[in-house]
């Protein structure tokens, strides 16, 4: 289980030989999904940069945890702190501490050592560097650095940075146990950055739409927040209808998926006003059914319940 990660980016990746300058992270338009781990077991959580805000009169990026509903809508936010950039150093200002503290250093080179301070009174953790390589992801040539596995006790793959996404133990989890039962550890799953998407898991990875922010799909396609979808009857046995406002397609694409991401079932229909499924074969349970027009932007999503 400790090569999963490893496995699935070296999928995603080619290895480069060159390296020249630090890219920007985020600033606006990007959210992240985490797997955190707590004593009620594992859940999902949303991390946003969205906005901006004056912590100290210095200017960051607002940093705000998503709470979503049952179909990933957004229902609330709490605001976590600021972030700023400076060169290849990403800095982050909980709220209620007093200074800001280095989140990435990507200046770390192989055999560095760097102690990380924590927020809200935990005590630092010092991570020493076992490899530094550059990879095209997404489009861009990144740095990533791998960190020496120093919980031999945790399943998972010792923790890797990747420049202009963050750590794969989350957004604000860089350093922590991802093994931890405290609420704190996590795993990354997946990242949404303007028409950026990295998808770390082997199966579908959603991610709720930022309002407010003008995010982009991976695409390059514009989301319509106002978009709805209407699936009816709700609960179903047999057929399911579909309804949505959306631009005019010459195909839809709609695919559905268990309530744990895994593609059921996937249907192409051209000039359609209305969608229907079969859904009699499925088992009992919730669904999400996603819809796509022919250019592969997605149009929006929404759940139904398989009786």
């Amino acid at each position: 289980m400790k090569r999963n990660f490893l496995y699935i980016l070296i999928f995603l990746t080619w290895t480069s030989m060159g390296f020249s300058q630090s890219l920007d992270f985020p600033d606006n338009n990007a959210v992240w999904k985490e797997m955190h781990n707590s004593f009620a077991g594992p859940h999902p959580r949303y991390f946003a940069v969205c906005g901006d805000t004056t912590i100290n009169n210095a200017h960051f990026s607002q940093v705000v945890e998503l709470q979503v509903d049952s179909i990933l809508q957004i229902t609330s936010s709490t605001f976590i702190g600021g972030l700023r950039q400076s060169g290849p150093i990403i800095y982050m200002h909980y709220a209620g501490e007093a200074d800001e503290i280095i989140l990435y250093d990507f200046t770390l080179e192989q055999g560095d050592e760097i102690t990380l301070k924590l927020p809200y009174g935990f005590s630092p953790v010092t991570r020493k560097v076992e490899l530094v390589e550059t990879q095209m992801i997404e489009g861009k040539i990144r740095k990533v650095i791998h960190f020496v596995d120093e919980i031999p006790s945790c399943t998972y793959e010792p923790e890797i940075w990747i420049e202009g996404i963050g750590s794969s133990y989350g957004l604000l989890g860089r350093a922590l146990d991802p093994c931890s039962v405290s609420d704190l550890g996590s795993q990354l799953l997946c990242f949404q950055y303007l028409d950026e998407y990295l998808n770390l898991t082997m199966i579908e990875c959603f991610l709720p739409v930022l309002t407010g922010c003008g995010i982009v799909n991976p695409t390059n396609e514009n989301v319509p927040s106002s978009t709805s979808i209407f699936v009816y009857p709700n609960p179903a046995n047999e057929i399911i209808y579909v309804d949505f406002d959306g631009e005019s397609s010459t195909g839809w694409k709609a695919s559905i998926y268990s309530a744990l991401g895994q593609k059921m079932t996937i249907t192409e229909t051209i000039g359609a006003a209305r969608l229907s499924f079969d859904v009699s074969h499925l088992a009992s349970g919730i669904y999400f059914i996603e819809i796509e027009n022919e250019r592969g932007g997605k149009i929006g999503i929404s759940r139904f319940v398989k009786n």
